[in-house]
């Protein structure tokens, strides 16, 4: 939050130093040229510092460049004033829309080595770090030309139908060989149409009792499972998630649908609330390592450092386990 402060406060001082460059482009009243030509520079680098304080997020960072500040140094140095109001305008207006330009980051991850967990990724989840490494030894067989080994893949993953199977699947659809390719969709296909079939009778089922308990806890289950599945796309499982919620809303909650909550909360992006229903999971019952794992995620997201470091060591202190030791190794060293 200080750093925000510090970094509007800059901005306004910077605007502010523009006001004799200004005047020299379109007045030429009361200022030099060489004076405009120190005020442009002067505000240019006061500027550019509000947007290293406002950027800026983490030491291990540094080898990963932050783009804005690269944006915000070219445009304000060689565009006098413009450059200053339009870099302020652009960032305010994607921040206020929650769509900020990615840093650039490299992309390493292939096989499952330990190593995959020594890097920040930007807006990723470390779960999702984990599925693509679980299926790396797929990576591999696909990567092969033995046709019978990579159609035993496909099928083998077909039996599984997780989410980690669907990204195995997923994988096959872009195989070279159009065998390989039609055996993965029509896999896919299949599971598609189960989730369907359940989904079908599961509503039909809680829209006579919609505050069956048992019913509503079983489609809810359907819902994430499908909305995570990586079979949808982004508006499609926006959609499950929210009749999630409302399902929620209609029967008892219990500690486990809590959860459910936080987890569709975070999917959604509604950090706040999602953050609210972590806690109370954590307040509830501190020994579920999956609570506190979505806890360092939502920090994660919300780019909270300091803090996430801090969870984990008290994690680490009070020695709860089944927690992730490749991501506490990382935080703690």
């Amino acid at each position: 939050m200080a750093r925000k402060i510090i970094a509007y406060f800059l901005f306004l001082v910077s605007i502010a130093l523009t006001i004799p460059v200004i005047d020299i482009l379109f007045h030429n009243n009361f200022v030099t040229l060489k004076d405009a030509l120190y005020y442009h520079a002067v505000s240019s680098l006061v500027c550019i510092t509000g947007f290293f304080f406002l950027t800026y997020e983490h030491a291990y960072r540094k080898k990963n460049h932050n783009l804005w500040l690269v944006y915000a140094t070219t445009i304000c140095l060689t565009m006098p004033v413009f450059g200053i109001y339009s870099s302020i305008i652009i960032y305010m207006a994607q921040a206020l829309s929650d769509s900020r330009p990615p840093p650039i980051v490299e992309d390493v991850i292939n096989v499952p080595d330990a190593k995959v967990y020594e890097q920040i990724l930007n807006r990723s989840r470390q779960i999702e770090v984990m599925d693509r490494a679980d299926i790396a030894p797929f990576v591999d067989i696909f990567k092969s030309s033995e046709t019978s080994l990579k159609k035993s893949a496909v099928k083998l993953l077909g039996g599984i139908e997780s989410r980690k199977a669907i990204n195995g699947l997923m994988l096959a659809l872009m195989d070279k060989e159009i065998e390989i390719r039609l055996l993965a969709a029509g896999i896919l296909g299949k599971i598609e149409d189960d989730f369907a079939r359940q989904i079908k009778t599961l509503t039909l089922k809680v829209e006579q009792d919609p505050h069956d308990q048992k019913l509503g806890e079983e489609l809810v289950n359907v819902f994430l499972a499908y909305a995570t599945s990586n079979l949808l796309d982004k508006v499609s499982a926006s959609y499950y998630y929210e009749e999630i919620i409302k399902i929620i809303d209609n029967i008892q909650e219990t500690s486990d649908l809590t959860f459910i909550r936080a987890k569709t909360y975070f999917s959604l992006k509604k950090f706040e609330k999602a953050e609210e229903c972590i806690n109370r999971c954590i307040q509830n019952n501190d020994k579920v390592p999956q609570y506190h794992e979505l806890q360092w995620a939502l920090l994660l997201e919300e780019r909270k450092y300091t803090e996430l470091k801090e969870l984990i060591a008290l994690a680490e202190q009070k020695g709860l386990k089944g927690l992730n030791k490749n991501i506490m190794k990382y935080w703690l060293n």
